[in-house]
């Protein structure tokens, strides 16, 4: 029994031992198998590009497949997917651990944040988003959704957010009551006109610029130290709670005045732009730099503001500026204002001073021997001592009246300005560091260069140099000696040049051969009987007009794209290869034929004053602006020339011209040529039309926008009877440039009605008595009208010409008597039975053909 029993207990020991081990093994394995599928699980990415950023930033592997492993990023507390060209951020959702999320610089137009609840970071700036749901992330503390196309937020959940930057959208509502806690916040270059910001005491800087603010309350707002909401259309602003500003921009509005008693931190003030006539700042002893340019200033007190170092005033009205007391300035501008005296003999550390355009004649710079940009043009100095500048690096005079300049000290110039003054000479032999030399405009004779060898630019035009000797100045790009006495020029040296202007010189020839890097030639107004530009292949721009050239190769200049050859005396001008042309003027030759088949890219021809016969422009459908001008057309094409804006065909032999295709065509001279019936009824663009002294019979206007051609000519033509407009009435005020025998018309109807002449406004009164004639007095009358009648008194009418009566031919009888009348002619009167002509003046009476 004893071992019955403990056999018994055995085998239940086993099968309890094995039963636990079974499920053991059993929970392990289900154990093992849901670790499994969750290490398997993943997260969609549809987005290529989105995916591609996550596998650049080992989040992801292998190639792009459209799905991410969840376990690589639901523990992720930072993402920084910007600028990678990411239009949807599906999956994002799965990132459930992030605090800071930077997708800006992509193209989302739509977000769902829903269950990034942990965010405390987001820029989503630069984007395509309108709308956007941020009520579940209530964690944000900094927002950046600038440039987007939001109309409007909602933000009302978020109250954590410190900084908020919501520029560059079109915001024009903004709800911010619940959102205390902002310190930094820029709603700049929206549409806002209103915004509360009573309830946001916190915030610290303040950006509202580019908005339509008229007014704006603050006054809560004393935190505030940086504010800006300049280009607005405020006129008043209260700043007096705001004592805490330390950076103020108020440029760009319309404030007449501004009260800054209160705000006695300011350091950087910004108020240009405005319409001040005043300013007191005499409280804002802590300003380091005031901008008060382009207002209405006549005087200004600095006197307590001892710590300015950047004083913009220009563009004002000053006749005074004291600055004694700011000796700490180094920047200056207080040009185009009307000063006649400066004295800044105390403002020793000024590097930089700009008083040009005021009305200065003297200048006392000896104390201030840091300047280092000075800029006195358009002034009436008549001398300028410069002696102890020796740190001058810059330096602009122009327009004024010197007659002498010495620069012996001033070694440091790079850049000299010294047109439109009265320099006869110019010592610069000490100037070595001299790059860009600008004297045009003055009366030089002769000028040395020849230690000036690091100059670039040079501008010696307008002088009377007979001679330039440039042989050690090699590194000059470009050279300006227009309007001198120039006979030669050896530039042979010169082989950086880039940019070429000799004209209105005296050159007869000029060597270019080693010049083969220029790219602007302008040799115009010489005597040039020759020009060899074979090497100059890289020439874009070449004016030779008014030379004496009689021909002109530029077979090898492929890269032309404007060319001026007007006033020479060619004869032929072949233009095969030079298919870069633009613009082309080759006005005033004597050309009878041009080739510009391969010529498609012209905009602008002028062929004016040749002796062309005929002109083939089909394939030259780019011009707008078009002058063929006195020539020998008889016949032209340009029904392909559809950009046409402005046409001169006008002194030449056309008897026909058909614009029915050149709509866009705004100016048109017509002028002497043959044209008879003229239709403009497709061109509704017209502004200007000159069609005088031609052969018109008929001319149609009918193009529905007569209201918009400001200036018509359509004199000279004594056969034009019928000018076809929109509207008669308004012809008639506006259309006078006219003759006499043409009439204006609405319908063809009218046309084939032809009018008689009556020059006698008596005579014609008397028809408008009658009923033969509707008025007022125009010197004319419906020939229908008249034609047909039999009887006609029109005695005692003070008439003095007769001249109409002709056309009456079915009179058979006329009483004209008691008049004036000196002489009668009825010869085509031929049915008259009956004449009354007693009482008048009548020397000769012509009825010999009764």
């Amino acid at each position: 029994m004893i071992l019955k029993c403990i056999i018994v207990l055995c085998i239940k020991t086993y099968y309890y031992k094995l039963k636990i081990n079974v499920m053991k093994k059993t929970t392990l394995l289900i154990f093992l198998f849901i670790a499994g599928l969750l290490s398997a699980q993943t997260t969609s990415i549809p987005d290529p590009n989105f995916e591609q950023a996550l596998i650049n930033l080992g989040l992801d592997s292998g190639t792009v497949d459209g799905t991410v492993p969840t376990a690589n990023i639901n523990n992720l507390t930072s993402l920084n997917v910007s600028d990678m060209g990411i239009s949807n951020l599906t999956g994002i959702g799965d990132f459930v651990a992030l605090t800071n999320l930077d997708c800006s610089l992509n193209s989302l137009s739509t977000l769902n944040l829903s269950a990034n609840t942990a965010i405390e970071i987001l820029n989503l700036s630069e984007n395509d988003l309108n709308t956007l749901d941020l009520s579940a992330n209530t964690a944000i503390t900094d927002l950046d959704l600038s440039d987007n196309n939001f109309s409007t937020l909602n933000l009302s959940a978020n109250t954590a957010i410190t900084t908020l930057n919501a520029e560059e959208n079109n915001i024009n509502t903004l709800d911010l009551s619940t959102n205390t806690a902002i310190e930094f916040l820029n709603l700049s270059d929206n549409e806002l006109s209103t915004l509360d910001l009573s309830a946001n005491t916190a915030i610290k800087a303040l950006d509202l610029s580019y908005n339509d603010f008229s007014t704006l309350n603050l006054s809560t707002n004393t935190a505030i130290e940086e504010l800006s909401i300049h280009n607005n259309l405020l006129s008043a602003l209260n700043l007096s709670t705001n004592t805490a500003i330390i950076g103020l921009s108020l440029s760009e509005n319309s404030l007449t005045s501004l009260d800054l008693s209160a705000n006695t931190a300011i350091i950087d003030l910004n108020v240009n732009n405005n319409q001040l006539t005043s300013l007191n700042i005499s409280g804002n002893t802590a300003l380091t730099t005031l901008l008060a340019e382009e207002n209405l200033l006549t005087s200004l007190d600095l006197s307590t503001n001892t710590a300015i170092t950047d004083l913009y005033v220009n563009n004002n009205q000053l006749t005074a500026l004291d600055l004694s007391t700011n000796t700490a300035i180094t920047t200056l501008n207080a040009q185009q204002n009307q000063l006649t005296s400066l004295n800044i003999s105390g403002n020793s550390v000024l590097t930089d001073l700009s008083v040009y355009d005021n009305q200065l004649t003297t200048l006392d710079l000896s104390t201030n021997t840091a300047i280092i940009n000075l800029s006195v043009y358009e002034n009436q100095l008549t001398a300028l001592n410069l002696s102890a500048n020796t740190a001058i690096t810059t330096l602009n005079v122009d327009d004024n009246q010197l007659t002498s300049l010495d620069l012996s000290t001033n070694t440091a110039i790079t850049e000299l300005k010294v047109t439109h003054n009265l320099l006869t000479s110019l010592n610069i032999s000490g100037n070595t560091t001299l790059t860009t030399l600008n004297l045009h405009h003055n009366q030089l004779t002769t000028l040395d260069l020849s230690t000036n060898t690091a100059i670039t630019d040079l501008d010696v035009s307008t002088n009377q140099l007979t001679a330039l000797d440039l042989s050690t100045n090699t590194a000059i790009t470009s050279l300006s000696a227009d309007k001198n006495l120039l006979t030669s020029l050896n530039i042979s040296g010169n082989t950086v040049l880039t940019e070429l202007n000799l004209e209105d010189n005296q050159f007869s020839t000029l060597d270019l051969s080693t010049n083969t890097a220029i790219e602007y030639l302008h040799l115009s107004e010489n005597q040039l009987t020759a020009l060899d530009l074979s090497t100059n292949t890289a020439i874009i721009n070449l004016s030779v007009y008014e030379n004496q050239l009689t021909a002109l190769n530029l077979s090898a200049n492929t890269a032309l794209k404007s060319l001026d050859v007007n006033s020479n005396q060619l004869t032929t001008l072949d233009l095969s290869t030079n298919t870069a042309i633009t613009d082309l003027d080759v006005s005033t030759n004597q050309l009878t034929t041009l080739d510009l088949s391969t010529n498609t890219a012209i905009t602008d021809l002028d062929v004016s004053t040749n002796q062309l016969t005929a002109l083939n422009l089909s394939a030259n459908t780019a011009i707008t602006d078009l002058d063929v001008s006195t020539n020998q057309l008889t016949t032209l094409d340009l029904s392909t020339n559809t950009a046409i804006t402005d046409l001169y065909v006008n002194n030449n032999q056309l008897d026909a011209l058909d614009l029915s295709n050149n709509t866009a065509i705004e100016y048109l001279y017509l002028s002497d040529n043959q044209l008879d019936a003229f239709d403009l009824s497709a061109n509704t663009a017209l502004i200007e039309l000159y069609i005088n002294d031609n052969e018109l019979t008929t001319l149609d206007l009918r193009n529905g926008a007569n209201q918009s051609l400001t200036a018509m000519d359509a004199t000279n033509n004594p056969d034009l009877t019928c000018i076809f407009v929109d509207s008669k009435t308004y012809a008639d005020t506006n259309f006078t440039n006219v003759d006499a025998t043409a009439n204006f018309m609405e319908t063809d109807q009218e046309c084939s009605l032809n009018y008689t002449q009556i020059p006698d406004a008596n005579f014609e009164q008397a028809l408008i008595n009658l009923g033969h004639d509707s008025g007022p007095i125009d010197g004319k009358v419906y020939t229908a009208d008249i034609n047909v009648l039999t009887s006609l008194d029109v005695s005692n009418t003070s008439i003095s010409d007769l001249t109409g009566i002709e056309d009456f031919v079915a009179l058979t009888s006329l009483n004209c008597s008691n008049n004036s009348l000196t002489t009668l002619d009825l010869n085509t009167n031929t049915v008259l039975t009956s004449l009354t002509a007693n009482d008048n003046q009548l020397t000769t009476l012509d009825i010999k053909k009764w």
